[in-house]
């Protein structure tokens, strides 16, 4: 349930999910998501809300804890937020470049 859905060119509708294993366990349920330098980030998870999920390069569904081949990573961004305003409200990727919004500023990544 709420799970992220891919669809292909033919509009065929699937799960997202580790193509190794055909899981979607590991896959996060966010508000938010964008491509950036071929990675898929997921943010706004309402159990992490600072938490940036960034999946293995060039997959779209392979997430921490998924087996290796694996880079995907969890990163905590909350502590480069303003105080008080730590809770994630957008992504977006500007070339190869990770934009994360917060209420009042903006963090860029590297």
């Amino acid at each position: 349930m709420d799970k992220p859905v891919s669809i292909s060119v033919a509009l065929a509708t699937t799960y997202l999910q580790d193509l190794a294993t055909g899981s979607n366990t590991n896959v996060p349920i966010g508000k938010y998501g964008c491509t950036v330098g071929n990675y898929h980030v997921v943010a706004g998870i309402p159990a992490a809300p600072t938490v940036a999920y960034i999946a293995s390069k060039a997959t779209a569904g392979t997430f921490p804890g998924d087996p290796a081949p694996n880079d995907a990573i969890s990163f905590d961004v909350g502590a480069y937020a303003p105080a008080g305003a730590t809770e994630i409200r957008g992504v977006a990727g500007f070339r190869q470049f990770l934009i994360v919004f917060f209420l009042t500023q903006a963090a860029i990544s590297l």
